[in-house]
């Protein structure tokens, strides 16, 4: 899959095992959660930042998560989070969280996201949002100017994944939330 301005191999998987998938779009790295968080996923997204680091210098970060995902961090993962967040927040143009769903669960989850950003000191700026285009737009507005892909086209790109990474799940068995 070959799509935008700065490189020919996007986006690349590191890590994609039907619950979690971790993709890279140029300056940016895709954490998307269907169901729930294992070490893997931050293993992957570890690796996936320190590529971007190396290549760009600085990192864009989309979180998306899906319905029926377990969005409330387990204890395990709280020490390891957080070291990775240390890790990369300085390198952090910005970070989007999106969670799609509508209703008050929803407002209740993009809430809970916001406190443990602000609770854990993170360095970069955040958006929590519902919808995954004003995320990209406000990424997008962030970036410095010598790593912007282009609202559309990274939307686009990273709507195409999604549509791509869904069908396969289905076409395996998997409930790819459609």
């Amino acid at each position: 899959m070959a799509h935008g301005p700065a490189s020919g191999d996007r986006p690349r998987v590191y890590h994609d095992d039907g619950h979690t998938t971790v993709a890279t779009f140029g300056p940016y790295v895709l954490w998307w959660l269907r169901t729930h968080m294992t070490y893997a996923i931050l293993d992957a997204a570890d690796a996936a930042c320190a590529d971007i680091v190396r290549t760009y210098g600085t990192i864009g970060y989309i979180a998306l998560f899906e319905p029926d995902a377990t969005v409330m961090m387990p204890s395990e993962f709280r020490a390891p989070s957080a070291q990775f967040v240390a890790r990369y927040s300085d390198r952090f143009f910005g970070a989007a969280m999106v969670y799609e769903p509508s209703g008050f669960k929803a407002t209740v989850v993009r809430s809970v996201i916001t406190a443990v950003h602000l609770a854990s000191r993170a360095r970069h700026p955040l958006r929590v949002t519902s919808d995954l285009a004003a995320a990209v737009d406000w990424l997008e507005g962030a970036a410095p100017v010598h790593v912007r892909q282009g609202s559309e086209a990274l939307l686009a790109e990273l709507l195409g994944f999604r549509e791509q990474v869904r069908g396969r799940l289905a076409t395996a068995g998997a409930d790819p939330f459609v």
